[in-house]
């Protein structure tokens, strides 16, 4: 069967006019109009009739127009799995990770990835949160997860992985009793700030202005993973996200107030927003993620 003009029938019934379907379609009026006689004639039937200046559907009609919808919806479903199986024998997966996530979580999503893919060579691409969505539209990476608080880039679609919030890491031996942050204490340790102008760098800047901290002495790190070092061997203070700071057992942990949180998302763009490989995708970084949050409480 010629898909095309199960295709030139929607857009028949779309528009309502010959002439306007046939613009569409780039062929002629006549050509159009034929292709339509023919296709009545094979059938026994009449598929539209001409009604207040508009081409209709007759009852016949939308029976055929509904099985050219489910049929044109076969062929893409069948194309797109064989467009995703091409694209992991050719081990082109590549996912774009923020600092974030790729330093608590990373090398655990990985290993799962190989293990339910073995075919698939993944490759992660520790990224900024703030550049992603330019990695994606420029098709440098496949699919993404990064950390956002505000809209998402009409270009992309997004689906939430898990909320976090920063909390305070502070070396056990400038640490204090309670919860609640002291803030004299606080300031006599030095602080070790984000990379400069990152997403986690901008938090950071934020919730010490709202406490309105300044700290005397600083250190700078170039990821998360660096931050806890610094923090575990004793340099000063910092604020991380909160999954980050689990297992830290050279810090003290203070919650952070008032809670200054963001969400973290897998993000693909609109055009591969069904597809199939983007859904057992997603599955699985939810399953690790979760997998990975149950064991944490355990250990603790």
């Amino acid at each position: 069967m010629d898909v095309r003009l199960l295709e030139y029938m929607l857009v028949l019934e779309r528009l309502g006019s010959v002439s306007a379907a046939a613009e569409e379609i780039h062929i002629s009026q006549s050509a159009l109009s034929q292709s339509l006689a023919r296709l009545e004639k094979s059938l026994h039937t009449q598929l539209f009739v001409r009604a207040n200046r508009k081409l209709t559907p007759t009852p016949a009609g939308k029976v055929y127009l509904d099985g050219a919808r489910q049929m044109l919806a076969v062929k893409r479903e069948t194309y797109e799995k064989l467009e995703n199986l091409i694209r992991m024998e050719r081990n082109q997966v590549r996912i774009a990770i923020c600092d974030q996530v790729y330093a608590v979580s990373g090398a655990g999503i990985l290993a799962e990835m190989k293990r339910r893919f073995p075919s698939v060579h993944f490759q992660f691409l520790p990224v900024d949160s703030g550049v992603i969505p330019e990695y994606l539209d420029s098709e440098l990476v496949d699919f993404a997860v990064f950390c956002e608080n505000g809209p998402p880039a009409a270009a992309l679609c997004c689906r939430p992985l898990f909320r976090e919030r920063l909390a305070l890491a502070v070396p056990e031996s400038a640490a204090w009793e309670g919860r609640e942050i002291d803030r004299k204490a606080l300031l006599s340790n030095a602080f070790i700030y984000p990379e400069r102008g990152t997403f986690l760098y901008r938090l950071v800047r934020q919730a010490l202005k709202g406490q309105g901290l300044i700290f005397g002495d600083v250190y700078n790190a170039g990821n998360v993973s660096e931050m806890k070092m610094l923090a575990g061997h004793g340099y000063g203070a910092a604020l991380l996200p909160e999954r980050a700071t689990t297992l830290l057992a050279e810090c003290r942990i203070y919650p952070w107030k008032p809670e200054v949180s963001y969400n973290v998302v897998y993000a693909v763009p609109v055009s591969q927003k069904d597809s199939s490989l983007a859904g057992m995708l997603y599955e699985t970084l939810r399953q690790c993620l979760e997998s990975r949050e149950r064991l944490e409480r355990t250990e603790k």
